[in-house]
């Protein structure tokens, strides 16, 4: 099976109507809610977004999990006593030899306990790169639900300047078809400009922008967060990923200082100590990430019912 980050369906979504839920005992992580009015439909589009992509979301961690998993595995394998007593192990690749081709060959060759702490080594590494995928898939699909609005909304992007050239295509769409392709053509092509002018801001900011011009609100049966807290945590993640991504042997300051809040997601770090990531700063962004879609998605069905969020509290909580 080839991989590629959201086509995954390793957890795969599943969609019941609302009777079911009651008939066959299921825990539901997400409504989609039908509309008639044609303004908003969007909101519609984007629900079922948010269903989709809660199993593109858990499917990225468990892909890292079981790395990870495999890796403890294989190092309890080799620390062994009794393995170690009748093998060695070895990594194969390809190297050229004398005749000019390529052949495998054994690259590295480690008693079991050596072997064993290579393994342990491996995890810190794999954990880094989990949290700089899940970020990614966390940024993927902000940029998505903001493009599902816009798209529904193109008069928010037509008050930007550079974008005022917009208005006639958009006027002129439903002329005949070749109108109609070039204003597709040029849309997409301004989203991707917006999209990419819109990333060097920060994922914090992009989602208080997003919920602003969306009008989404806090559902009305949570307690302690708040769109600010919200978009705090996200940028919280988005400051660990940036200090990996850029190598950072020691936490930054901004890191520590999003520690010390309340809506921290469990991060521990703190000023000047080594950067280490473990599998509790994976689970408590994986933990985040699902809180995150079932608040939104109970923010978009409050714009279609108003106190939707209140009739499915006991449901469950996006707190």
């Amino acid at each position: 099976m080839i991989y590629k980050r959201g086509k995954s369906e390793l957890i795969p979504a599943i969609t019941v109507e609302l009777s079911e839920m009651y008939t066959r005992d299921l825990r539901i992580d997400n409504f989609v809610i039908e509309t008639k009015d044609e303004s908003k439909k969007w909101i519609q589009h984007s629900m079922q977004c948010i269903h989709e992509w809660r199993s593109v979301f858990r499917s990225s961690y468990v892909h890292w999990a079981l790395a990870i998993n495999g890796l403890h595995s294989a190092a309890q394998k080799y620390s062994d006593v009794e393995w170690q007593g009748n093998n060695m192990f070895y990594v194969e690749s390809l190297r050229v030899g004398g005749d000019g081709k390529a052949r495998p060959e054994k690259i590295v060759v480690w008693s079991g306990e050596q072997a064993a702490d290579a393994h342990y080594e491996t995890i810190a590494m794999l954990c880094s790169s989990a949290v700089i995928d899940l970020f990614s898939t966390l940024e993927d699909f902000i940029f998505n639900m903001y493009r599902v609005f816009l798209d529904n909304h193109p008069e928010v992007l037509f008050r930007h300047k550079e974008y005022e050239h917009l208005k006639q295509f958009h006027a002129e769409r439903s002329s005949n078809a070749g109108t109609s392709r070039k204003w597709q053509r040029v849309w997409k092509e301004s989203l991707n400009k917006w999209q990419q002018n819109k990333s060097y801001k920060g994922l914090g900011k992009v989602f208080s922008a997003y919920t602003k011009s969306a009008g989404l609100k806090i559902p009305k049966h949570t307690k302690s967060t708040t769109l600010e807290t919200v978009s705090e945590s996200i940028q919280g993640i988005s400051i660990l990923r940036n200090a990996l991504v850029h190598n950072a042997e020691k936490v930054p300051k901004g890191l520590a200082e999003f520690s010390q809040k309340p809506h921290s997601l469990l991060f521990d770090f703190e000023e000047g100590q080594p950067l280490e990531v473990t599998l509790m700063h994976l689970q408590s962004i994986d933990l985040f990430n699902e809180q995150f879609l079932t608040f939104l998605n109970i923010a978009l069905a409050d714009l279609i019912h108003p106190d939707f969020s209140l009739l499915i509290s006991r449901q469950f909580s996006a707190d």
